[in-house]
């Protein structure tokens, strides 16, 4: 018995768990961050994960007074809307927690399956808009909770025939 414990001990020696505050509750938990920092810089977009909120904020705002758009985005949690939209055109987006277009990507040839362009290619191929921050689709439900959509996506039955097959 003695011989086994030291062994996993010396396994999981080497390896630690990650563990961070999360910035809402203030408790520790378990796995990945929770924000994340949404970068366009020369016509690329590039996404940085963020365990900690403030820090993400700075970094933003310190980028944004360079002139580079960024945004931080929860992972998480989805946000209730604020105020009113400036545009009827924009819809709320509960993770960027501000009123966006929401536009149906452009599809993009030999863009590999588990890729960012492969996803956006099932959105255009089923006609789903996508925000164009954070790329949630219009059908998520947190988005149609907060933009009352529920009954624009709903599709009717398809009736059945009584047809008989040979």
């Amino acid at each position: 018995m003695g011989k086994g414990r030291t062994r996993s001990r010396r396994r999981l020696a080497g390896r630690r768990r990650v563990r961070y505050k999360s910035a809402q509750s203030g408790r520790r938990r378990h796995g990945s961050p929770a924000w994340k920092l949404i970068i366009f810089y020369r016509g690329k977009r590039s996404e940085r994960l963020i365990k900690d909120w403030r820090q993400g904020l700075e970094i933003s705002k310190g980028l944004n007074e360079r002139g580079i758009k960024a945004h931080l985005v929860s992972r998480r949690r989805a946000f209730p809307p604020k105020g009113e939209a400036s545009d009827p055109d924009q819809m709320w987006c509960p993770y960027c927690r501000r009123w966006r277009y929401f536009t149906i990507p452009k599809y993009t040839r030999n863009a590999a399956v588990e890729t960012e362009e492969g996803w956006m290619n099932v959105f255009h191929d089923q006609g789903l808009a996508v925000c164009q921050w954070c790329h949630i689709s219009e059908a998520m439900k947190p988005v149609a909770d907060a933009n009352e959509l529920w009954f624009d996506l709903r599709r009717k039955k398809r009736r059945r025939k009584n047809r008989r097959r040979v």
